[in-house]
């Protein structure tokens, strides 16, 4: 119930643009707050702060916060099999899923994957960069926000278009990195590509990876079938994500309508050699070396080869 008048930087609590304490006084209003499952009856203010979901006037006794359920939603849509796609971190690695379909802060369709700052994260599919964000710092207090914007919420966030067989677009988004990979607009990029580093950037209560995939229309769909290992190590088809499930990445012969190939590497670390971009040729050897370097130039800046 402190009040004090300030910018909304130096806000630590919940800000009002042009409110004053005479005339707005802060909410005293009680409400049940649920943190997960821990319920307490306190004001929204108090309730933002401490990350959890507030429903004024209830009370824990009448309404008791409800586990988080980790239901398959078969009422949304999915890519169904028009992308084949992969697990968005390393192969071989593995990753609990922290906030699944429903959880507190999602709508429906985005999955959080717990890592530690500074895990590379990884294109599923082969596509091309639609558009990037770039924020660097981080708000604890969801579901305010600290008053985040829609695009900065997410932190640093890149978001990539994908083609499916059937010619439809999808769109596959990575946000809350700590650094993301240097693109412009229209690169194209590999799968098994890194495309940032983990973090916490933007409205996010610690490091994580926040993943999910919409439609050419911008709805969200459920990120599946995703091929990947089950909490017992068998190769699998994830046909949904469960919360406290965990998924390790294996590497998938990718299909869909994109003309991107997508090897397990990184091309800005893995530098190909000059005769497998090359091969050979009846030109005079110094043409040769002369536009070999060139392309090696191009693939390491992710630009198309217009040579050959």
């Amino acid at each position: 119930t402190s009040c004090s008048v300030t910018t909304q930087s130096n806000c630590s609590g919940s800000w009002v643009s042009g409110g004053n304490c005479t005339n707005n006084p802060c909410d005293t209003t009680t409400g049940r707050c649920c943190v997960g499952t821990s319920c307490s009856v306190i004001t929204n203010t108090a309730c933002n702060n401490a990350g959890g979901n507030w429903t004024i006037g209830a009370n824990c006794d009448n309404s008791p916060c409800q586990q988080p359920t980790e239901s398959c939603m078969s009422d949304l849509g999915q890519v169904n099999g028009d992308l084949v796609l992969r697990l968005p971190f390393e192969t071989a690695s593995s990753h609990r899923v922290t906030q699944g379909y429903s959880g507190v802060s999602h709508t429906g369709f985005e999955v959080d994957f717990a890592m530690n700052e500074g895990t590379r994260v990884i294109a599923v599919h082969p596509g091309y960069v639609e558009d990037v964000n770039d924020y660097s710092d981080p708000c604890t207090t969801p579901p305010n926000c600290c008053g985040l914007d829609s695009r900065n919420k997410l932190g640093t966030w890149v978001k990539i278009r994908h083609k499916g067989a059937s010619g439809a677009i999808w769109y596959s988004a990575y946000g809350h990195l700590s650094s993301r990979t240097r693109y412009n607009i229209n690169d194209p990029v590999l799968a098994g590509e890194v495309v940032g580093l983990s973090g916490g950037t933007g409205c996010a209560t610690g490091p994580h990876l926040h993943f999910q995939m919409r439609n050419a229309v911008g709805v969200g769909v459920r990120p599946v079938p995703m091929v990947g290992r089950d909490d017992d190590g068998n190769a699998t088809t994830i046909t949904d994500f469960c919360v406290d499930h965990s998924y390790t990445a294996i590497e998938v012969a990718q299909g869909g309508g994109d003309d991107v190939p997508g090897p397990d590497t990184n091309p800005a670390v893995s530098q190909p050699s000059c005769g497998s971009l090359c091969g050979t040729g009846n030109l005079p050897a110094p043409i040769m070396t002369m536009l070999c370097f060139y392309g090696i130039k191009r693939r390491l800046r992710k630009k198309p080869m217009k040579f050959w």
